[in-house]
């Protein structure tokens, strides 16, 4: 099974360098290998799109953001300790959008 958003992943990495120039300090919305929109804050990306999407998955990215490998120490059951798979996340830490009931989201 593929990492969720693997694909909308991929294509920000291919064209971040673009959008640094081109949208500074912007959040931008991809979904598949489409540049669907840009904006002023994720918060905002999030209530406009989601109308369109639903509940379909899509990212919302600030174009500047960067990923960090992290690698996570974990003991598994009747085995010695060792070391975890490289996860990807980005560097900063997730946030929690409060969206309008009438979207229909609760």
């Amino acid at each position: 099974m593929d990492a969720p958003l693997k694909q909308e992943r991929n294509f920000f990495k291919d064209h971040q360098a673009e959008w640094l120039e081109s949208y500074p300090g912007k959040f931008v919305l991809v979904k598949g290998e489409a540049l669907i929109g840009v904006f002023d804050t994720d918060s905002t990306a999030v209530s406009k799109e989601i109308r369109r999407f639903g509940l379909e998955p899509f990212l919302v990215r600030n174009v500047a953001e960067r990923e960090e490998e992290l690698r996570i120490r974990v003991i598994y059951s009747g085995s010695a300790e060792r070391e975890g798979p490289a996860l990807s996340l980005p560097a900063r830490r997730t946030r929690f959008l409060s969206l309008p009931s009438s979207l229909g989201c609760h």
